[in-house]
């Protein structure tokens, strides 16, 4: 893969084990930078108002410490079965222990890699995906967008935000200057670039999301809430 001028990878094709200890180092500080982010809260504003709220099978792709997974269960019917999964069994640690789910909906936690989700066919009705594709290696978000259409039933909803380039792409420092502005409005400069990826970021441009969506078998609509933040509503095609 070669890196673009609006890339911030540092390496071409990290494997999952560097993925994964990036997200365990993280697991115990990112609610905190959470919560000083309002473009957060905006986002999960937009994403859960388009959801419907009957009972219905959903899975929260990448749920990190949980906090999609929380305003998910808030908005659909208890009776819900729900799968939250994360390559970081730390994340997976925090996301836990934030969630209390009485019965009778289930809610399940599950260690998996979206580009390959081990679940059926068809298996949900609504699959959600929160700032984690810009960090799946270009080769693969492809591959995990197909992973989310499968595990979809035809006519089910990808509810997906993530963090997009600008067109003209900005470049390296540019880029993170704005991702400090937006995702880190509290923190000095140097503090930001140790929060991003130490293994890279591949932010696609928004019609370069859309292409790949339609290729993976989505017909999607895009709002952006800032130039750099993308919210998609999607349905899978028949």
């Amino acid at each position: 893969m070669s890196r673009g001028p609006h890339s911030l990878s540092q390496v071409a094709e990290p494997d999952l084990a560097i993925r994964r200890a990036h997200w365990d180092r993280r697991a115990g500080t990112y609610d905190g930078d959470f919560l000083n982010a309002p473009i957060r809260s905006r986002v999960l504003d937009e994403i859960i108002r388009r959801l419907p709220s009957h009972k219905c099978r959903a899975l929260d792709a990448g749920t990190g410490s949980g906090r999609t997974l929380a305003r998910l269960i808030e908005h659909l019917d208890p009776h819900s079965e729900l799968v939250a999964t994360d390559i970081s069994d730390a994340m997976l640690q925090e996301a836990r222990a934030r969630i209390q789910v009485a019965a009778p909906g289930t809610l399940a936690f599950v260690n998996a890699d979206s580009a390959e989700l081990p679940f059926p066919s068809g298996m949900f009705d609504i699959v959600l995906s929160t700032f984690t594709l810009h960090h799946v290696p270009s080769a693969q978000q492809l591959k995990v967008l197909r992973e989310f259409r499968r595990v979809l039933k035809a006519g089910g909803i990808l509810a997906l935000a993530d963090q997009v380039q600008t067109a003209p792409p900005l470049s390296p420092d540019d880029m993170r200057q704005e991702i400090a502005k937006v995702f880190y409005p509290d923190l000095a400069r140097e503090a930001v670039d140790r929060k991003l990826s130490d293994y890279g970021e591949w932010s696609l441009q928004p019609a370069q999301l859309l292409s790949l969506l339609t290729a993976a078998g989505f017909e999607a609509d895009m709002t952006l809430l800032v130039p750099i933040v993308a919210v998609v509503h999607a349905r899978a095609a028949a």
